[in-house]
């Protein structure tokens, strides 16, 4: 899989134990984009459906990809549910 390593927090002669986050692997392919709308927002929302975006930091950097659906909301897999 080709990737890039990022937040690695590990250097060598480092005590670990496993619960210790060493780095996260971020793929160069197959990315997403986590968005949260709100119910009122979806009306006109399908999956499958052509997505733009455009990254607040990137102006001149425009992203093509298509929208899917993850299968639960932010509450249901939140470490403390409403």
């Amino acid at each position: 899989m080709d990737s890039y390593v990022s937040r690695r927090s590990v250097q060598v002669g480092s005590q670990i134990d496993t619960s210790s986050a060493l780095m996260a692997v971020m793929p160069t392919t197959n990315l997403w984009i986590d968005a949260n709308f709100k119910e009122t927002q979806l009306a006109g929302v399908r999956i499958g459906q052509d997505a733009t975006v455009v990254a607040d930091i990137y102006n001149d950097v425009v992203y093509h990809g298509k929208l899917g659906l993850d299968m639960g909301t932010g509450s249901a897999f939140s470490l403390l549910p409403a």
